[in-house]
């Protein structure tokens, strides 16, 4: 099972992988800071279609447009659920399962903490990718990569636990 994943922005962190496997991360652009939102919800769309036609998911996740009970100007909060719209929209139209979860459940998932600030939270959310060994480079690919973690866990039923000797151990969430 193929399992695609985005923390959306202007820099989009993108997370692709079998679920039994390793992520490759990558981030892509959607437009230049100065763009209007109809450039960077057109960006969306095609970034969208393209990595569903190339890479074929069985599902592709994102994190939750907004936490609850955060405040932001309203051109944020537009541009937050343009993104979704966008990615559910083309997966919708092509027929690939989607999914949200909230930064919260990601956090707690990978590191354990479900109510860290984005600035104390970020770098160990990326430390942790490393630790298991996945090719990050920012934290927005790291962000990405801890939603396809949780995504496999809760859709797919694979968990992965590090095991004594650096392994590995790849099994069904209990």
């Amino acid at each position: 099972m193929k399992l695609l994943a985005f923390d959306m922005g202007r820099a989009t962190g993108v997370a692709f992988g079998d679920v039994r496997g390793t992520p490759i991360c990558h981030t892509e652009y959607l437009g230049e800071p100065d763009d209007p939102q109809d450039v960077r919800f057109c960006q969306a769309l095609r970034m969208t279609a393209r990595l569903i036609d190339k890479l074929r998911p069985d599902a592709v996740v994102i994190e939750k447009a907004i936490a609850a009970g955060v405040v932001g100007k309203e051109a944020r909060v537009q541009q937050a659920f343009g993104y979704r719209g966008c990615i559910f929209g083309v997966a919708k139209m092509k027929g690939v399962k989607t999914a949200e979860y909230s930064v919260g459940e990601v956090r707690e998932y990978l590191i354990g903490e479900r109510s860290l600030r984005s600035d104390a939270a970020k770098p160990r959310v990326f430390e942790a990718c490393k630790t298991l060994g996945w090719g990050v480079a920012n934290f927005e690919e790291s962000d990405a990569a801890a939603v396809w973690h949780l995504a496999r866990a809760r859709l797919f039923g694979v968990s992965v636990i590090k095991g004594l000797f650096g392994d590995q151990i790849h099994g069904a969430d209990q």
